[in-house]
């Protein structure tokens, strides 16, 4: 269950929401939103932000991007745990087993490899890798 202190925090107007796998599914005023609690440290989840909005710049667009809280960081805490929330993504899971599916993932990796390329982690994160 979700304090609704971290809704408010992230500026959203919760309809409803409900679990799926470890992910809360919320149906909010800014659309369908996925909020789910972290493992990572602040640091680590500054960097996976900052390597994220990296990707997007330089034109992969097929990653989930993080929203930012009222106090502008990727991340909301609140009572000892670390929340984060992107879209809601829907899209198929990769079957490993098709040729055509495995061949369009390995073309998104080297999409995504030469879009990171040049990127410069902030001084004051930690990689998560």
């Amino acid at each position: 269950m979700i304090h609704p202190d971290v809704f408010r925090e992230f500026q959203i107007q919760v309809k409803k929401y409900y679990k799926v796998r470890a992910i809360y599914m919320c149906e909010t005023d800014k659309g369908i939103k996925a909020i789910r609690i972290s493992d990572y440290k602040p640091e680590q989840i500054n960097y996976q932000y900052k390597l994220k909005q990296h990707l997007v710049k330089n034109g992969f667009e097929w990653v989930d991007q993080l929203y930012v809280s009222k106090k502008n960081t990727p991340y909301v805490a609140q009572y000892d745990k670390l929340y984060i929330m992107t879209d809601w993504n829907n899209g198929p899971e990769v079957d490993f087993y098709n040729i055509q599916d495995i061949n369009k993932t390995i073309r998104t990796l080297a999409y995504m490899h030469r879009a990171g390329v040049g990127f410069k982690p902030p001084p004051t994160s930690i990689s998560s890798v």
